[in-house]
C-alpha cells in the first residue's frame, strides 16, 4: 500500500521536530504524569513545558494521523506560539522556523 504524499511530509516533519528537540537538549525519557494530559488549556502551558506538548502531544498526534491515515487540522498555529513561547530562547529559533514550515505545510494541503 503506498501512503500518500501528504502524510510521507508530516512523517518528516515529525522526524525533524524530533531531530530539533534532540540537538537542543529538550528530549524527554518519560512522559509528564497522566493528569498532565488532562489540561484545557490551549498547548496545555498549565500543566507542561512547551517542549514537553511538541514532543508528547503534538508529535504524537501528527505520527497517530499518518499511521491511521486520519485527517488533519485545516490550521495550525503551533508556529506562532512557538514565536511568542521560545522568543527569548537562544536555541529556540530552528524550532520555531521549523514549527512555522509544519503551519504552512498544513494550511497549504489540498482536502
Amino acid at each position: 500500500m503506498t501512503i500518500p504524499n501528504h502524510y510521507q511530509h508530516a512523517a518528516g516533519y515529525a522526524d525533524r521536530i524530533e531531530a530539533e528537540l534532540r540537538r537542543i537538549g529538550a528530549w524527554q525519557n518519560q512522559p509528564p504524569p497522566p493528569e498532565a494530559f488532562e489540561s484545557t488549556v490551549a498547548f496545555f502551558g498549565d500543566t507542561m513545558s512547551f517542549h514537553q506538548w511538541i514532543q508528547f502531544v503534538l508529535l504524537e498526534r501528527i505520527r497517530s494521523t499518518v499511521a491511521e491515515q486520519g485527517n488533519f487540522p485545516r490550521r495550525s498555529q503551533v508556529g506562532v506560539y512557538a514565536t511568542r513561547e521560545l522568543d527569548c530562547d537562544p536555541d529556540g529559533g530552528p524550532l520555531t522556523n521549523l514549527l512555522n514550515e509544519f503551519d504552512d505545510f498544513i494550511e497549504s494541503m489540498e482536502r
